[in-house]
Parts: structure tokens; C-alpha cells; sequence
């Protein structure tokens, strides 16, 4: 628990307490646990940050993506740009929020109907270019346009590459 309170001193104030709470070492070794949720998910990845500069072993399965969902084409009154998605990430509200996200790859998963190579599963990656108003919503250009099935679908927003 020292490890994460001296950590949680290059934090600003608002962090601080979630590093308090949501990170505990165990006694015998140095393992962070997974944080809870109530955090927005830059609050989280800046405190996982934290805890492994610290020296703590941050063990999070679930915490390689963040999770969010597609809103459709970018588009005006009658055209719209299938090579454009715009895509809602869980929280994040404003735009000053969706700076940390830009240049991450982002990744629609499905299931196809044929297997190919022994599986089922398909992938299309794309990646984050720009926000998208004041809401939080941002831009995404994707190696192949998304299918319009893939409307109000899940999205996965990767940790990487990394800006910092």
C-alpha cells in the first residue's frame, strides 16, 4: 500500500484518492488490483500509470481496450462518408476528454458466418484521427469501411500506441 500512496503523489488531487482506493498491494507481493468503476477511463489508465512506475505489477485482463460503440457515418444533410465512422467511447463527455484517445488503433470485432483459418471471429482495425464536436464523440478511418451492421455495435478502443 506505501508504493501506490507514494505513487499517488505525482497524481493531481482528484487522483489521488482513486489511487488510495482502487489499487491495494497485497502483502506478499506487489500486485495492484483492478480498479472499480466509477472513474472515467483516462482517470483509470493515468492511475494504472502511476502504480506501474511505482514498481507495482498492475494485473488487469480486462483493461487492454477501452469499451465503446459505434454511432454511424460521418454525414451531412444527404451525403455521408462511409470511410469515416464516428465512434462514442464510455466515459468521455467532452472533447478535452477525447485528447488522450487520438492516434489509439480501434478494433470491430464480429462473427462471420464461413470460417476462415479456423475461426469464426473477423477484425477490421482502424484508428482514432480526430474528435467529432463537443460531446466526446471522435473520428475514426478504418483499413476497410464498417459495414452499416456494424451501427450501435461495440468497438474496441486499444491502449496503444502510446503519447506519453
Amino acid at each position: 500500500m506505501a508504493a501506490i500512496v507514494n505513487a499517488a503523489r505525482f497524481v493531481r488531487a482528484p487522483l489521488q484518492a482513486a489511487a488510495r482506493r482502487q489499487y491495494s498491494v497485497a502483502a506478499s507481493s506487489t500486485k495492484a488490483a483492478a480498479p472499480a468503476a466509477g472513474y472515467s477511463n483516462q482517470r483509470i489508465a493515468i492511475a494504472v500509470a502511476v502504480a506501474f512506475g511505482a514498481g507495482c505489477e498492475v494485473t488487469m485482463g480486462y483493461f487492454y481496450f477501452f469499451k465503446s460503440r459505434v454511432l454511424g457515418f460521418k454525414r451531412a444533410k444527404r451525403n455521408q462518408r462511409p470511410d469515416i465512422s464516428l465512434i462514442q467511447i464510455e466515459g468521455v463527455k467532452t472533447a478535452a476528454d477525447t485528447e488522450f484517445y487520438l492516434g489509439k488503433r480501434v478494433a470491430f470485432v464480429y462473427r462471420a458466418k464461413r470460417e476462415v483459418n479456423g475461426s469464426k471471429i473477423r477484425c477490421v482495425w482502424g484508428r482514432i484521427t480526430r474528435t467529432h464536436g463537443g460531446s466526446g464523440a471522435v473520428k475514426a478511418r478504418f483499413r476497410n469501411n464498417l459495414p452499416a451492421k456494424s451501427f450501435g455495435a461495440s468497438v474496441r478502443v486499444m491502449m496503444y500506441p502510446s503519447r506519453v
